[in-house]
């Protein structure tokens, strides 16, 4: 019966895609999804269809956003970056204790935007603390008990990063990781505010009493933290005599217009994203 089923399966798809699928070769279009998406095939079926083809998908900004308008998931979408981009990320993995293969130095940050790469220089953000000052009078007639409040920003000079990309999911090709490190402690995507001249991040909350002392908790303000798919394409290489881990990187979901930084350690690998 699942011999049957699969047959069964195996001639819709022809029947939706182009003919070079059914003869073997089995290639894979952008337009072969959208004929699969409209013709109510389950997005695991595309999904696993996406896995076993040859691909010719294109990537680009204005391929993505026909893609999403035809109504395909994002999930199918990541998939399809994903297939396009599997020989590059084969090239990558190499044996274990291997040299790690780096699209950059240390210094540089490699984001592919559609089918070119761009190198990403690191910034320095300035930090900076802005406690509430109406909370002193209160802390003075209360003997300390009720604390100023305010929160701690990383400032980086400039409304709009130089580094600008037209793709809505850009890949982080070589995130890296020293052995036993967490990927959540090492990068992080972020979405900066533009103020003026400056854009700004909100990385903590502070506060201070007259007895208290001072406290800090790292904590980003809701909706500037984005979340990206990792896929490990490297295991436990050597780079400069440390054993690594090499991630490549994908948003969850599609970004909005706007300012971003890759947070790596303490450096901000800094770019936008243009409508």
């Amino acid at each position: 019966m699942k011999i049957i089923v699969n047959t069964v399966v195996a001639v819709i798809l022809c029947l939706s895609m182009t003919i070079s699928f059914c003869s073997g070769v089995a290639t894979m279009t952008n337009d072969d999804v959208i004929k699969l998406v409209r013709a109510g095939m389950a997005e695991a079926l595309i999904i696993s269809a996406i896995d076993g083809s040859d691909p010719l998908f294109d990537t680009s900004a204005d391929a993505l956003i026909k893609l999403k308008a035809a109504g395909v998931s994002d999930a199918i979408i990541n998939k399809i970056i994903i297939k396009k981009l599997a020989p590059a990320v084969q090239s990558l993995q190499t044996a274990k204790d291997a040299a790690c293969r780096l699209a950059t130095s240390e210094n540089l940050q490699a984001v592919i935007d559609g089918d070119k790469q761009i190198n990403l220089s690191y910034r320095q953000a300035d930090i900076d603390e802005d406690i509430s000052a109406g909370s002193t009078i209160a802390s003075f007639f209360t003997l300390g008990v009720a604390p100023e409040k305010g929160t701690v920003s990383a400032r980086i000079s400039g409304g709009s990063a130089s580094n600008r990309v037209k793709s809505k999911i850009p890949v982080f090709p070589d995130l890296a990781t020293f052995e036993g490190q967490s990927t959540d402690d090492v990068f992080v995507l972020v979405k900066l505010e533009v103020k003026g001249d400056d854009r700004i991040l909100i990385i903590g909350e502070s506060s201070a009493s007259l007895f208290g002392g001072y406290k800090g908790r790292a904590k980003f303000r809701d909706g500037t933290k984005m979340p990206l798919k990792l896929e490990k394409v490297q295991s436990n290489c050597t780079y400069k005599g440390e054993v690594m881990n090499i991630y490549r990187g994908v948003p969850s979901t599609p970004l909005a217009p706007g300012e971003y930084a890759l947070l790596y350690g303490e450096r901000f690998f800094d770019f936008g994203v243009d409508p």
